[in-house]
C-alpha cells in the first residue's frame, strides 16, 4: 500500500472557518458598540442644547421686571420651549421653562424651575 503523508504545517478548513467566525463576531461587536456610542453622544448633545436653551430663556425672563413677566413660548431649530410664571408665595415668583424635542421619533423634554424675587421697576425721580 502506498500511503500519502500530509504536511502538517498548514491550517485545516475547519480551523480557518472557526477563526473567521470568531473574528467576524468580534468585528460585529465593535461595530455595535461604536453605533451605540454615536447614539448616546448624539442624545447627549441634544440634551445639552435643551439645557442651554432653558437656561438662556430663564435668565432672560427672570431679569425682567415683575410687571412685564408673562407666559411665553418659542422655537429654536428642532426645539420648542415654553415659559410659564406664577406666584409662589408672598413676593416670590415661580418660573418654569420646558424644552421639548424629538429624539428618533420619541418626544423628549427638559424642565427647569426657579423660585425668585422679581425685580422692581426702576423709576427715575428728578426734583
Amino acid at each position: 500500500m502506498n500511503r500519502r503523508t500530509w504536511n502538517k504545517t498548514g491550517f485545516t478548513l475547519i480551523e480557518i472557518l472557526v477563526a473567521v467566525t470568531i473574528l467576524g463576531a468580534g468585528i460585529l461587536g465593535v461595530v455595535a458598540a461604536f453605533s451605540m456610542s454615536l447614539r448616546v453622544a448624539s442624545a447627549s448633545a441634544r440634551m445639552a442644547d435643551a439645557v442651554r436653551i432653558a437656561q438662556r430663556e430663564m435668565e432672560l425672563k427672570v431679569a425682567q421686571s415683575a410687571e412685564s413677566l408673562r407666559d411665553d413660548r418659542g422655537a429654536e431649530g428642532p426645539y420648542a420651549w415654553k415659559f410659564s410664571v406664577s406666584r409662589a408665595s408672598e413676593g416670590l415668583m415661580r418660573a418654569r421653562v420646558t424644552v421639548t424635542w424629538l429624539d428618533r421619533g420619541r418626544p423628549q423634554s427638559f424642565k427647569l424651575s426657579r423660585v425668585f424675587l422679581p425685580r422692581a421697576i426702576e423709576r427715575n425721580e428728578e426734583g
